[in-house]
């Protein structure tokens, strides 16, 4: 049995594995790996606790709360794909934006989001707006909150409603998570530019935006 993806799961499994655990350098690690969550849930716990919560609908959509070091959380429902993308744009005005893609479930989203962190640091001179658009499907908007902070990813981030969610899919022909949208300052869609963050440098993120601004 598989260990399951999120710190919260993975420290109920690791509550109930240990004690099953016979020899004694597995039982070791076992205990010492169980420290380890439970430190990152309870960092991400205390993340939410501290975090500005607010309940007010905005053009982007309804604003929930920021966490620390700019993380901006917002509910999207009941919005057409271009109203929706129309939205995003005017919330980043003259900028070009990535729209990131995933889900809570889906492992290679999230290693993408922590193992791109350093990338994002470098392009953060660039009129340029990382926006992360998780999707319903197969998750609660709890859920989704908890992984935001456990990741602390700077940024905007959307939670869809399901039918929006596999509009966009559709609008955009993609076809799984993750997946990565962008759209230039002047509102032009250029396919398939941007893959997984994790595997691009910023110097391909550079050039990318000097030719389509």
């Amino acid at each position: 049995m598989e260990p399951p993806e999120d710190a919260d799961s993975r420290a109920r499994y690791l509550d109930v594995m240990i004690p099953t655990i016979r020899t004694t350098w597995l039982r070791e690690i076992a205990e010492f790996k169980s420290k380890d969550v439970l430190n990152s849930v309870q960092h991400t716990s205390r993340l939410l606790d501290q975090a500005y919560k607010l309940d007010k609908d905005l053009n982007i959509g309804r604003h929930i709360l920021s966490i620390t070091n700019n993380i901006n959380l917002y509910e999207v429902s009941n919005k057409p794909v271009s109203e929706f993308i129309n939205s995003v744009r005017k919330h980043h005005s003259g900028k070009a934006i990535i729209l990131d893609l995933w889900a809570t479930w889906c492992s290679p989203c999230i290693e993408d989001m922590k193992k791109s962190k350093s990338l994002k640091t470098e392009i953060e001179d660039l009129p340029l707006s990382i926006v992360y658009l998780c999707s319903s499907e197969g998750s609660t908007s709890e859920k989704w909150q908890r992984k935001v902070a456990e990741t602390e990813t700077k940024g905007d981030h959307l939670y869809l409603d399901n039918k929006l969610s596999t509009q966009i899919m559709e609008f955009f022909q993609l076809s799984g998570y993750p997946s990565f949208i962008y759209i230039d300052s002047e509102g032009s869609y250029h396919p398939k530019i941007i893959r997984q963050l994790s595997s691009m440098s910023a110097d391909e993120i550079r050039k990318i935006v000097r030719k389509y601004p």
